[in-house]
Parts: C-alpha cells; structure tokens; sequence
C-alpha cells in the first residue's frame, strides 16, 4: 500500500468518478490516497475548513478499509488540522458510505431533506473524543 498525498487532480477525479460526479477541482480541499498495485483504492478529501471547527470530510473505497487506513484517515483532521469535529455529509441512497461512517463511530446528526440528487443529504459528526482510531 503507498500513500498518495501530492497528487490533489488525480485523486480529485477519482473519488468524483466513484461517486458518479463530475469532478470540479477544489483548491482549498486536501487529498489523501492509498494506492494498491499502481491503482488507487481508497480516497479521502477534507475541505470547508474553519479554523479550529469543524472540515468536512469526503471518502471513497474500492477496497477494504481496515483499522490503519482508518486512523491515518482521522489523524489528519483531528491531529494535524485540530479540528473539534468532522462533517461528513452522504446522500441518503449512499449505503456502502453510510455502513462506513457508522462502523467508524460518526453520529447521524442532521437530515437535510430532498437536498440530495436522489433524496436526503445525511449529515454525519465525529469529534475528536468520538474517535476510536486516534487513541
């Protein structure tokens, strides 16, 4: 597994691509990618940073996603950024994201209704002392 954190623009269309969106390049979002064999397999992107707030944090997955990938996924925002909490918001038609915002400790906070192209916009929180992977 090689950590990919210096190339924002292929990451950016990966993760758009896996989640059927057309990619618009976000200068102020981070990008983390772990590639497996020369293809990218799991991309996480943090933007809407307010200092010492909250980010909001975006993921996509082709493969497993086990407990190391996990915390290195949470150490950024909770460590390195020092944020209080992390919003993850997931079209509610979205089940493989929200089974992996679940098993990973988010609460489902808010439910922005019809917001989403295919129904709700969930709102998923996570603050730093929520996070198991950080500890």
């Amino acid at each position: 597994m090689k950590l990919i954190v210096d190339q924002p623009e292929r990451c950016g269309r990966w993760l758009a691509e896996k989640q059927g969106k057309a990619h618009c390049r976000d200068e102020s979002a981070t990008y983390i990618g772990l590639e497996r064999k020369g293809e990218l397999d799991v991309v996480f992107m943090y933007n809407g940073l307010t200092k010492n707030g909250s980010v909001q944090m975006h993921v996509s997955v082709d493969g497993r996603c086990n407990k190391e990938i996990r915390r290195l996924a949470f150490h950024y925002p909770f460590m390195q950024l020092n944020v209080k909490k992390i919003i993850a918001p997931i079209q509610s038609d979205n089940s493989k994201c929200i089974k992996f915002a679940l098993n990973a400790g988010f609460v489902l906070e808010h439910i922005i209704k019809n917001a989403g192209s295919n129904g709700d916009i969930l709102l998923f929180t996570m603050t730093k002392e929520q996070c198991r992977f950080i500890r």
